[in-house]
Parts: C-alpha cells; structure tokens; sequence
C-alpha cells in the first residue's frame, strides 16, 4: 500500500476521531448542564431563610439577629 493510498485512510481516521472528540465534548456539556439543573431545582426546593447556617424563626427574621443582646424593649 502506497503513501497516497493511505492518505485517504487517514484523513478518515483524523476526521472520525474529530467528530467523536465532538460528540463526546457536546454529550459532557450536556450531562454538566444537566446535573447543574439539578443542582439548582434541588437548592430550590429545599431553600430557606438562614442565619449563620440554622434555619430562622419569625421572631430573629423580625429582630435581625437571634442575640438577646439586641432585644428591642
């Protein structure tokens, strides 16, 4: 098999190996984007107001703080 016989095989090969890198970068993107949606639907659903990492009753959402410290009298 001569070098201009192959030629042909190997732009087949180049060009085979191009459109899998593709497909495989654009089936990644998607899985990514996917698990990000996810990620943020589950966020959303479970969101609520926090106050240095614990969940915030009414009353320090209206005083601001959960400090007695800083009881409005």
């Amino acid at each position: 098999m001569g070098l201009l016989e192959m030629v042909p095989l190997l732009l087949r090969a180049i060009l085979g190996s191009a459109t899998l890198v593709v497909l495989d970068s654009v089936v990644a993107a998607v899985l990514v984007e996917l698990i990000v949606l996810a990620g943020a639907a589950t966020l959303t659903l479970m969101e609520r107001p926090t106050y240095i990492g614990r969940p915030m009753n009414r009353e320090v959402m209206r005083r601001g703080s959960d400090s007695p410290a800083q009881t409005s009298w």
